[in-house]
């Protein structure tokens, strides 16, 4: 597997207590928000600024020595210096921060290693404001080798000459770098996040400038599970706001799986790097359960991992990179006749 996360943020209502349940978001200093750009609807996530010692942190689902990662920002205005830039960084299971990318107030990228703040390339002027732009970072913690690409173009490449090595824990978002120099008067968002490292064969190298999107359950096609009200499985589960009064159950006998389809994608998509299944669940006591989602095609499932809930709502969630019935690359015309499957198998 190469993919491990793909964040439309769109799951959690406004809620960044919801972001947090059961997912790799490990602190959040934000909030969830409409987007900047007045026309797209769903929710994108807004960083906190002056966040010093609280930041926004991410668990890399698989630490590993080379990681890509992939993201679209939106800055209302460059920061006044370079101590206000904003930073991703990758840091090491012990939160140590070993780079980062900076934005500057001339809208360049610096790459920096943060082991001896030492500014190891920077771009040309490549971020404006008030648009949405596509940023993705490879990174090998190994070698040294590095390269940033903007809108697919790459804008720095090389290699550090003394790489700060080990490996890659967290993803931490700065929205403020420097609480010593003041508040920033520069937000930045960010929206369609994915990251990947470089095993398995799919989505191993750089993936492009992708968008996500959240395709809720939309019809039931079979169930063995009891509904909280109403007749609708997918009615119950296919919302973007979590509400845990409306929900399905399925007891211990255990019951068949529950079988939805759900939305397409829209018509203009012309590929797919990956399916994410995710469900919101829990269980109403201590004793033993696990739940897999999976995704039908063509009568072939890819079940995934079987998962056990805990007694609080959180969320669960699988990668899907093959279709199992062509064990190609999912395509549009097949995520959009796929089902989706949930089954608790204990």
């Amino acid at each position: 597997m190469s993919m491990l996360w793909m964040e439309p943020f769109s799951l959690y209502g406004t809620s960044t207590t919801n972001m947090q349940a059961g997912t790799p978001w490990a602190a959040i200093s934000g909030s969830l928000t409409a987007d900047p750009d007045g026309v797209s609807t769903t929710k994108v996530f807004k960083l906190g600024k002056n966040d010093v010692g609280t930041f926004t942190r991410f668990t890399i689902p698989t630490a590993g020595d080379v990681h890509n990662l992939g993201l679209r920002v939106w800055l209302d205005q460059l920061p006044e210096s370079t101590a206000h830039g904003q930073e991703i960084r990758l840091n090491d299971s012990g939160n140590s921060a070993k780079y980062a990318l900076r934005t500057t107030p001339t809208g360049t990228i610096k790459l920096i290693r943060k082991t001896d703040a030492t500014a190891v390339d920077e771009s040309a002027s490549v971020l404006t404001t008030g648009n949405w732009q596509h940023i993705e970072w490879s990174m090998n913690r190994t070698s040294g080798d590095y390269e940033v690409r903007v809108e697919g173009f790459t804008v720095l490449s090389g290699t550090d000459a003394s790489p700060a090595t080990g490996d890659s824990a967290i993803v931490q978002f700065v929205g403020s770098q420097s609480a010593g120099s003041g508040l920033s008067n520069s937000q930045m968002y960010i929206k369609d996040l994915f990251i990947a490292d470089d095993a398995g064969t799919q989505n191993n190298g750089f993936i492009g400038p992708v968008t996500l999107y959240t395709l809720l359950a939309d019809g039931d096609v079979s169930s063995g599970w009891t509904r909280s009200s109403g007749s609708s499985d997918s009615a119950l589960v296919g919302v973007l706001t979590p509400n845990d009064a409306n929900y399905i159950e399925a007891d211990d006998s255990p019951p068949a799986a529950s079988i939805m389809t759900f939305q397409d994608l829209p018509a203009d998509v012309i590929g797919v790097r990956a399916c994410m299944p995710v469900v919101r669940a829990f269980k109403t006591d201590g004793g033993d359960a696990t739940l897999q989602n999976g995704l039908i095609s063509s009568g072939d499932t890819d079940t995934g991992a079987d998962a056990s809930p805990g007694t609080s709502a959180h969320y669960q969630w699988d990668i899907s990179e093959l279709d199992p019935h062509t064990a190609a690359l999912w395509t549009p015309v097949g995520v959009n006749a796929a089902e989706l499957q949930l089954d608790r198998t204990t």
